[in-house]
């Protein structure tokens, strides 16, 4: 359950400044939610825009104008020494790579985590292995909705099956860190998995919520090369559909040597 401090800090009182709207007004807004995980005031919630991207839309009604959502916001900024100091310590020694101990390429031996994922189901055996080892309750993932499978979901999934369901790239902009407030009233520790842009937010917001570090067991990052909009997904779709497909599987021993 959310402590107090969290309960004040989620319903603030008044302030002067910019609120989230100021960020998609300037185009800045990263789509990752994190303004809407924080509100304590229900006031933000995460609607598809014309141009196919979730944006924050704000009920005045219920704002308190207390500055929280644009405190935790990435695209409003993103502070890298003073984050990397704040989790680390210091700055790390290489300022690409950032902090490391060392670097690995790997995939699954899990042949049916392997027939369902896209790029070598690293990640899905990571999060399995954490929740049936009991080193994690649950991991923060996406699926595409049954009822509208061109729109994403993020769930805490605490199970194998969860898991799989999630396998899978996204090419949609996904709101994943507004699942904070869950993550803070729901018991346990979890894996986050997330883009960049998602994972500088929810640094951001722990801040705000100190607790939200001790929740979160372990980030797992995803490579972001590309982004495509919601109609552009669908307009592939579209012209691809005469078209016969056929699913390619991939054996582990192709990725060896």
């Amino acid at each position: 359950m959310l402590k107090e401090d969290s309960k004040k800090n989620m319903a603030c009182s008044r302030v002067s400044g910019p609120d989230i709207s100021f960020v998609v007004a300037e185009h800045l807004c990263h789509s990752c939610g994190t303004c809407a995980g924080v509100c304590g005031n229900h006031a933000i919630e995460m609607h598809l825009s014309s141009f196919g991207v979730y944006v924050p839309v704000i009920n005045e009604e219920l704002c308190t104008h207390c500055g929280l959502c644009v405190r935790v916001c990435p695209g409003y900024g993103f502070d890298y020494h003073k984050q990397y100091c704040r989790i680390h310590g210091s700055l790390p020694e290489h300022a690409i790579l950032g902090a490391y101990l060392s670097g690995y390429v790997g995939y699954t031996t899990d042949r049916e985590v392997l027939h369902r994922s896209q790029s070598g189901g690293f990640v899905s055996t990571l999060l399995i292995q954490c929740i049936e080892k009991g080193l994690a309750d649950g991991a923060i993932v996406t699926r595409w909705r049954q009822d509208s499978p061109l729109e994403p979901e993020s769930y805490i999934a605490k199970e194998r099956e969860q898991i799989l369901a999630a396998t899978g790239s996204k090419y949609n902009p996904v709101p994943a860190s507004r699942m904070i407030r869950n993550i803070l009233n729901e018991p346990g520790r979890f894996v986050f998995v997330g883009t960049p842009c998602q994972i500088h937010g929810m640094r951001k917001a722990e801040e705000d919520f100190p607790e939200l570090s001790e929740k979160i067991f372990l980030y797992s990052g995803l490579s972001m090369l590309r982004e495509s909009i919601r109609e552009t997904v669908s307009m592939i779709l579209n012209r691809a559909a005469p078209i016969r497909t056929q699913k390619i599987m991939v054996q582990p021993n192709e990725y060896s040597n």
